[in-house]
C-alpha cells in the first residue's frame, strides 16, 4: 500500500487492513511519505494539485489530534504516542489522500524470488555485454576505450584509418 492509502485507512476512509499499525511513528511517517509524493507529482508537472496542496495543513493537524485528548476548553491536552480518538476528514481532505493515492505507486515493490534471479541473471548478462562492447569516443569499435584502464597491445589511440603521427 502507498502512504496515501495507508492515511486513508488511518482516517478510516477505507477499511483497515488486520494487522495495521497506527502508532504515532508509522503514521506521521506515512503522512510524510504522501505530501512527499504529492510534491514530486507537482515537480513532475503533474496538474489539478493545487487545492490537494492546500489540504495538506489540515489532514497533518488532524493527524496531530488523533493522537491528543480535547479538554473542555478547547485545547488539546494528554498526548500520546498511541491513537487515542478518531479525527474524522472532510471530504476535500479524504479526496486529497484518494488523488495522491490514485496517482502514486504502491511501495514496497516486491519481487518473486524467482523472478529476481531471473532478472539478476538478465542484469548480469546485460553487464556483460558492455564489457565487451568496445565503442570509442569516436562511435566506431576500435578497443581503444575498454571498460579496462589498461589498453591490450593491438589497440591504438587513434581512430581507424588515422594514423598515430
Amino acid at each position: 500500500m502507498n502512504p496515501a492509502e495507508y492515511m486513508l485507512q488511518f482516517f478510516k476512509i477505507e477499511e483497515r487492513d488486520d494487522e495495521f499499525d497506527d502508532g504515532i511513528s508509522t503514521s506521521f511517517s506515512r503522512m510524510h511519505d504522501a505530501e512527499t509524493c504529492l510534491d514530486n507529482l507537482i515537480k513532475m508537472n503533474v496538474r489539478r494539485l493545487g487545492t490537494t496542496k492546500s489540504v495538506m495543513p489540515q489532514i497533518w493537524q488532524k493527524l496531530w489530534e488523533s493522537y491528543t485528548n480535547p479538554s473542555g476548553n478547547g485545547y488539546w491536552v494528554g498526548f500520546s504516542t498511541s491513537q487515542q480518538r478518531d479525527v474524522p476528514l472532510d471530504a476535500a481532505e479524504a479526496q486529497a489522500l484518494e488523488i495522491i493515492a490514485d496517482k502514486s505507486p504502491s511501495l514496497p515493490i516486491s519481487i518473486a524470488e524467482e523472478e529476481r534471479k531471473t532478472i539478476s541473471e538478465f542484469l548480469d548478462e546485460a553487464l556483460k555485454a558492455v564489457e565487451r562492447t568496445t565503442v570509442c569516443r569516436h562511435r566506431c569499435e576500435c578497443t581503444y576505450w575498454t571498460s579496462s584502464p589498461k589498453r591490450d597491445a593491438t589497440s591504438t589511440n587513434t581512430r581507424p584509418g588515422k594514423s598515430s603521427t
